[in-house]
């Protein structure tokens, strides 16, 4: 072999190597985006550090705040929200309701009360399907109502939305607020 013909395959390998090595940087890079774009966390981790536990009767309705201190971290599309319920034997009916905030922002924890109450949650409405909360001047409300004797577990909710651009518009579900416990004796 002469050395004209060994340096075309020599560069030809060095492109070569260099492309493969170019498409696995680009291919670990697009991984790790897809990743982070698939796991969106607007609210932050979910902590179990904003629990609450009562007890109430059979038939009576209680309203437990779900999502007081669960603000997410720029502007949101909510798409649903659903309640995160692991534990119900007493058979409870579970609906959601959206409470605007008290004066100066006060939330409602839990209460027997019937809503709306002027201090906690002056204003009340059923919460859509699409799950649409002003996440800065509302609040989540799980109103339960217990059918029989046992518990109601409540672990927050489950919020499925779509972030702005600034956030490549990321969308997935994630939990928020806090939870409870109920026991129905």
């Amino acid at each position: 072999m002469t050395a004209t013909t060994t340096a075309p395959r020599t560069r030809r390998r060095t492109v070569v190597a260099s492309a493969a090595v170019a498409v696995v940087v680009i291919a670990l890079l697009a991984a790790a985006s897809l990743s982070w774009w698939s796991r969106p966390d607007a609210f932050g981790r979910w902590d179990e550090s904003y629990s609450w536990s009562g007890e109430t009767q059979v038939g009576r309705t209680m309203n437990v705040g779900l999502t007081a201190g669960a603000e997410p971290d720029g502007p949101i599309t909510t798409r649903r929200i659903r309640p995160v319920v692991p534990v119900n034997t007493a058979d409870a009916d579970i609906e959601l309701v959206v409470c605007a905030r008290g004066a100066g922002g006060t939330t409602l924890g839990s209460s027997s009360e019937p809503l709306p109450d002027a201090e906690t949650c002056p204003e009340v409405r059923p919460l859509d399907d699409a799950g649409d909360v002003d996440w800065s001047s509302e609040t989540v409300v799980a109103r339960v109502t217990p059918r029989r004797a046992g518990v109601v577990q409540l672990a927050g909710v489950e919020v499925t939305y779509t972030r702005d651009a600034k956030h490549l518009w990321q969308s997935g579900s994630e939990r928020a607020g806090g939870g409870s416990r109920l026991t129905v004796p």
